[in-house]
């Protein structure tokens, strides 16, 4: 991630909406957590779309907005012991939602900047609604809760360069 870009990205753009655009839910049918009560292993998915679009408002003046789509996945994968000496692994069930995040333009922004941006704040924004789908989701279909953890950023595939230290002495008072 690089923050500078992203940085001149948020002030930029001002939030005006985070909407749940599409959801679903499925689960294997054989799958019965209450009589299978196996650990649970997730698998997780991320894709992000952006989109610059434009609208008009009551005065006709034209309102620029960066829409960008948030698409995340979580898979519950468990194994069943079967004929074979090995267990077998199968999706338990799959939770997905995907959400619409507009923000809307106050300057022009570049393509990295519109890129490094939707990379990490747009599914930082996402991320407590997500986590809020997925406990509901599991708790409702009375399956092992799946944790969504915090959101953190990838660390920077760039080096950073170090800058030289130098120890600074403190004078202890008399």
């Amino acid at each position: 991630m690089d923050t500078r870009l992203t940085k001149n990205a948020v002030k930029k753009l001002e939030l005006r909406d985070i909407v749940l655009h599409s959801s679903s839910f499925s689960r294997n049918k054989d799958y019965e957590p209450l009589l299978y009560p196996l650990s649970i292993k997730k698998e997780n998915g991320l894709q992000v779309k952006t989109e610059e679009i434009c609208f008009l408002d009551d005065e006709n003046n034209e309102v620029p907005l960066l829409r960008i789509y948030v698409n995340l996945e979580t898979r519950g994968i468990g194994s069943y012991p079967s004929d074979e000496m090995e267990d077998k692994e199968i999706e338990l069930f799959k939770i997905d939602a995907i959400y619409r995040i507009d923000y809307l333009i106050k300057k022009h922004l570049s393509d990295e900047e519109i890129k490094e941006f939707s990379k990490f704040n747009a599914v930082h924004n996402t991320w407590p609604f997500w986590r809020q789908h997925v406990y509901s989701v599991t708790n409702n279909a009375r399956l092992p809760q799946i944790v969504i953890p915090f959101f953190f950023a990838a660390p920077d595939s760039r080096k950073k360069k170090r800058t030289k230290r130098h120890r600074v002495s403190k004078k202890k008072p008399v």
